[in-house]
């Protein structure tokens, strides 16, 4: 007899999702995590979630959308390079997994539902408490439930029927993969998200290390979505990263406005590569100081001693100018072009106040890995020849065939955790 009916690697939210819906069909749960505690890169996260028909829309008096709609547009923006029934049950599930997190405790405000993407309805679902209050509510859940729960304790090496974990085997009738992407791990950004810069930042938890992906690949396990992700034009500085504020003017290497500065993520990624890969954001004093403290660059240049008022750098991220021209020549633009650019821009987007700033931005936030573990509709695991691993389940950001060419939105990545969590568990519950 094994150990367990189920064990559930990783505890983020799709693996807690998946232990908890595991539990509720009957079965006996194991859950591991390498991490000293649960979350993930959840905890850390926005908390964005995206789904269709929800109560919370009804609300706010949204009535009509639909997860065809919500497909629909999903399909549209990754120009159909999709896996089609695996993205329609994800939109088909989304607002059942938001009302069972709404049933666990998360708060999904009215306030707070936008257009969290390029949609046209608002879609974007966010609690007060963001990634925490959701990774929280799901832990409440996993600790009122008789499920093992194993921190700290790394799975080392998958089998057919178990686990090995610090020496251990561990068997069990179904294993479910959930231990997130890769953003941590250098080696894996290099050959599975190439277009991540080497200098690259990662917004993941430390354990976003791939594990489950290479573990599961040993096997046999297809992995698909190659280069495929979420990068987030953003500043290097040199002792981090800081988000790009969408209040500021994004002028080319040429020195020209180029794109809608509040446009999605997504977008203003692939149209900075299109320019070669950077750009500089420009703004002035006042509008620097009227920024909102949220860590973008009104923090980064802050109240530093800058030397004279021509021109400061810090770690090459930033410059600084009494005027124009000198921005232009700090930046290496063509100073009549950026004078031309800045005459034509909209009020909010004026050179007013001096001093003028100028800072380098490149898509250099990994914010999400999209490329892992190829399932079915079913969330089971599948193999070269696309046939199913007997009770080998994933969700989450270690599949790699649900989100797509195109990040649509943010919430698409807790919408998976959450709907393949929530998939898995129920399935590999059927193996008790």
């Amino acid at each position: 007899m094994a150990d367990y009916d189920v064990i559930v690697i990783g505890g983020g939210a799709a693996g807690m999702s998946a232990a908890i819906t595991a539990h509720d069909r009957g079965a006996r749960v194991m859950l591991f995590d390498g991490e000293t505690k649960l979350g993930g890169s959840t905890a850390l996260s926005g908390g964005w979630f995206f789904a269709a028909g929800t109560s919370v829309q009804r609300a706010a008096g949204i009535v009509g959308d639909s997860p065809e709609a919500m497909f629909d547009y999903y399909a549209q923006v990754n120009q159909w390079r999709i896996d089609p029934p695996v993205v329609r049950r994800l939109c088909d599930e989304a607002a059942a997994a938001l009302e069972w997190l709404i049933s666990l405790g998360v708060v999904f405000p009215v306030k707070n539902l936008t257009r969290s993407g390029m949609e046209t309805v608002a879609r974007g679902h966010q609690p007060d408490g963001r990634g925490a209050e959701i990774a929280q509510m799901l832990e409440r859940a996993v600790r009122a439930r008789p499920i093992d729960i194993a921190l700290g304790n790394r799975v080392e090496r998958l089998l057919s029927d178990g686990v090995i974990a610090r020496g251990e085997t561990a068997t069990a009738n179904a294993l479910v993969i959930a231990t997130g992407g890769f953003g941590q791990n250098r080696e894996m950004l290099r050959r599975l998200y190439p277009t991540a810069p080497e200098d690259s930042s990662s917004m993941s938890a430390p354990g976003s290390q791939g594990d489950g992906i290479t573990m599961a690949a040993a096997h046999g396990a297809t992995i698909t979505g190659h280069d495929t992700g979420l990068l987030i034009p953003s500043a290097s500085i040199a002792n981090g990263t800081i988000e790009h504020a969408g209040w500021a003017m994004f002028v080319n290497r040429h020195g020209r406005r180029f794109i809608d500065e509040s446009s999605y993520h997504s977008v203003l990624s692939l149209a900075i590569r299109a320019e070669g890969g950077f750009c500089f954001a420009v703004f002035d004093e006042a509008t620097r100081r009227g920024a909102p403290p949220d860590g973008s660059f009104g923090d980064l240049l802050g109240d530093h001693d800058v030397g004279d008022d021509r021109m400061a750098a810090w770690s090459g991220a930033a410059a600084r100018a009494s005027n124009v021209d000198d921005l232009a020549h700090a930046i290496g633009v063509p100073p009549h072009v950026l004078r031309g650019t800045v005459a034509r821009a909209a009020p909010h987007h004026a050179l007013r106040t001096v001093p003028f700033y100028a800072v380098r931005i490149t898509p250099g936030l990994v914010a999400l890995t999209a490329c892992g573990l190829t399932i079915d509709a079913e969330a089971r695991v599948l193999d070269e020849a696309g046939e199913p691993i007997p009770a080998w389940f994933a969700a989450g950001e270690t599949t790699g065939n649900v989100v797509g060419d195109m990040y649509i939105a943010s919430g698409n990545s807790l919408a998976n955790c959450l709907v393949y969590g929530r998939i898995a568990g129920d399935n590999a519950a059927r193996y008790r």
